[in-house]
C-alpha cells in the first residue's frame, strides 16, 4: 500500500495545475475508494488530503510570483481559482501575505515540500481480530460535532467525558445489553463537507443497546452488520490513530474482506483508563466480503 500512495501522491504532483480527478484516479492506483483513501492519508500524513493539495499548490503559485514574477491573476487561473480573491484568500492561509506582496524583496513565504511514504519497520507486525456478525443495535450517549484529531488526544473528547455524572453512569448501565457490555464511542461522518481543510468529525460516547426508549440521550443507529473487530493485546502500546492506520494499510490489502465507507468507527474500552495496557480496548469496523478474495494491490 506504500507504493500505492506514493503513486498517488505522484499523480497529484504531475496535476497540481489541472483540475484532478480524485474519483476516478485513486480507486485505480489503490483498489480503495477515495473515501477511504481521504481518510487513510489524513491518518499517515496528519493532514487532510485536500489541504496538502492547497499548500502544494499556493507554495508552487509562491515560486511562480517571486521567481517566475508572474501576475497575480494568472497564477490564480493557473491553479484552478475562478477570482485573485479566492486565490488571494487560499494563499494567505498558507503563507500568511498577500500575493501582491510577494514582489517586494524582504517579504517572506513559505516552502512546502511534497509527501513521501515509506514503510519502517520496528519488529513483526500482528494484528488479532474475530469476525461476527452483529443484529442493529443503537450507539446512545452524548453526541457531538468536534475536530478530528490527527494524533494524539482530543482535547474535546476529554470535555465530553467530564460531563458525565452519575445520573449519566445509571442511564447508560440501565442501557447497556449489547456484548461485550461497557462504554463505547463512535466516530462517523468524517470531513462531511466541502471544506476539509480543517477535519471534523461526529462523535458519540456512552454504550451500546437495542432498547427503544433511550431516554432523552442521543442516538446513533447502526443496522445490522458484519464487523472486523480488532482485539487490544497486540496493539496496547500503539496510539489509537497507529492502530486505524495499521487497519488500513496492513490488514485490508491482505484480508479477504472491504471496509464499508460511510459506516462508523466503533471503540470499544471495558473501562476508564485508554492509555493503560491491561485495560481490554476494541476497535470494530464494519465490512463486507470483497469481490476479490484476498487482495494484492499493484
Amino acid at each position: 500500500m506504500i507504493k500505492e500512495l506514493n503513486n498517488v501522491v505522484s499523480y497529484i504532483e504531475d496535476h497540481l495545475a489541472e483540475e484532478l480527478n480524485l474519483d476516478k484516479e485513486i480507486p485505480h492506483m489503490t483498489g480503495i475508494s477515495l473515501f477511504q483513501f481521504k481518510k487513510l492519508f489524513l491518518l499517515l500524513a496528519h493532514m487532510p488530503l485536500l489541504e496538502y493539495i492547497r499548500k502544494r499548490r499556493m507554495a508552487l503559485a509562491g515560486y511562480d510570483l517571486r521567481e517566475r514574477k508572474m501576475k497575480v491573476i494568472d497564477v490564480a487561473v493557473k491553479y484552478g481559482y475562478d477570482s485573485p480573491d479566492a486565490f488571494a484568500k487560499a494563499f494567505y492561509k498558507v503563507h500568511e501575505v498577500n500575493p501582491s506582496n510577494v514582489y517586494e524583496e524582504k517579504t517572506l513565504i513559505k516552502s512546502y515540500s511534497p509527501i513521501y511514504f515509506q514503510l519502517t519497520m520496528i519488529g513483526g507486525s500482528q494484528m488479532n481480530y474475530r469476525i461476527e456478525e452483529k443484529n442493529a443495535f443503537n450507539v446512545v450517549g452524548i453526541q457531538k460535532r468536534i475536530p478530528f484529531v490527527k494524533w494524539g488526544k482530543s482535547k474535546a473528547i476529554t470535555t465530553i467525558k467530564e460531563t458525565l455524572d452519575d445520573e449519566m453512569y445509571h442511564k447508560l448501565n440501565q442501557l447497556s445489553n449489547v456484548e461485550p457490555y461497557g462504554g463505547y464511542s463512535a466516530v462517523y461522518n468524517i470531513m462531511d463537507f466541502e471544506d476539509e481543510t480543517n477535519a471534523q468529525c461526529d462523535f458519540i460516547l456512552g454504550t451500546l443497546t437495542t432498547k427503544e426508549n433511550v431516554f432523552d440521550l442521543d442516538a446513533l443507529y447502526v443496522p445490522e452488520a458484519t464487523w472486523a473487530i480488532f482485539t487490544s493485546d497486540e496493539n496496547k502500546q500503539l496510539q489509537l490513530q497507529e492502530v486505524w492506520a495499521k487497519i488500513y494499510t496492513e490488514w485490508q490489502p491482505s484480508s479477504e474482506y472491504e471496509i464499508i465507507d460511510d459506516a462508523p468507527g466503533i471503540f470499544f474500552m471495558e473501562n476508564e483508563g485508554v492509555d493503560d495496557p491491561s485495560v481490554r480496548k476494541e476497535i470494530w469496523v464494519q465490512v463486507k466480503n470483497s469481490t476479490f478474495g484476498a487482495k494484492n494491490y499493484r
